[in-house]
């Protein structure tokens, strides 16, 4: 039996990934995710890709009341209602979007942790800033495919997904390319493209250090950059973790 073994999702772009017991998913995926990101000095996304440290900031943003929060290692955090700034365009992966800069405080305390200046921005329409899909979906066997003797328990967090699936061999959503899957009794998601991985996999969620080649080890173990799958959602609805899941190949 396949199963829902994790909800998952960051507010802010390359941020900590932050889990949930249940969650609404609409055709744009979980909703307030990836909604907001960081800019650098020339105005280009800024991921772990640039600043590994980012993945030690956790984000919290409650839509209805308008209210996003960010908490730093040291136990410090700011909380309060986003004020959109001026309008800026940012380039991802060739495309183009639309956002507001952030005013206020977040500016000056992200750019103290990461060391050089950046900026917050919240994207104008929901959904702009996902890499490829709103649904980055893994299952836990082809995680621990990665597996070695010497690195054991191998953290989900690493690979970012929004949907972690248990019950599956290695590598078997990889067939699912084109499939329909139903995720307990609302949701249904269609499978579209293996999920290419990169350099933030390497990056370890506790202390935001690269502490393995993990694209390496990827390409050693399966002979390819995939790991895990991407997904649109055809009909929206309420997911959690325990439902079950059908794949309809």
């Amino acid at each position: 039996m396949i199963t829902l073994a994790g909800i998952f999702s960051a507010p802010i772009k390359s941020f900590a990934l932050m889990p949930h017991n249940e969650a609404y998913v609409g055709f744009k995926g979980i909703p307030s995710d990836r909604r907001f990101y960081v800019i650098d000095s020339n105005g280009a996304l800024l991921t772990q890709r640039d600043c590994t440290r980012l993945t030690l900031i956790k984000s919290e943003f409650h839509d209805s009341r308008n209210e996003l929060s960010i908490r730093f290692p040291d136990g410090s955090k700011i909380s309060a209602e986003p004020v959109l700034g001026g309008k800026i365009a940012t380039k991802l992966w060739g495309r183009r979007f639309n956002g507001h800069i952030i005013d206020g405080d977040w500016n000056h305390a992200i750019s103290e942790f990461c060391g050089f200046q950046v900026r917050l921005v919240k994207s104008e329409f929901e959904g702009s800033c996902y890499d490829e899909y709103p649904l980055s979906i893994l299952s836990k066997g082809s995680a621990r495919s990665l597996e070695t003797e010497g690195f054991q328990s191998i953290d989900i967090r690493r690979f970012r997904p929004s949907i972690l699936l248990d019950g599956l061999n290695p590598l078997d959503e990889n067939a699912w390319v084109g499939a329909l899957i139903s995720i307990g009794d609302d949701v249904v998601v269609k499978v579209e493209v293996k999920d290419p991985r990169c350099s933030i996999i390497s990056n370890n969620p506790d202390d935001g250090l690269q502490d393995v080649d993990m694209v390496s080890r990827l390409k050693a173990a399966t002979s390819d950059i995939y790991l895990g799958v991407y997904g649109l959602v055809v009909k929206p609805g309420r997911i959690a973790v325990g439902d079950n899941i059908v794949v309809n190949v």
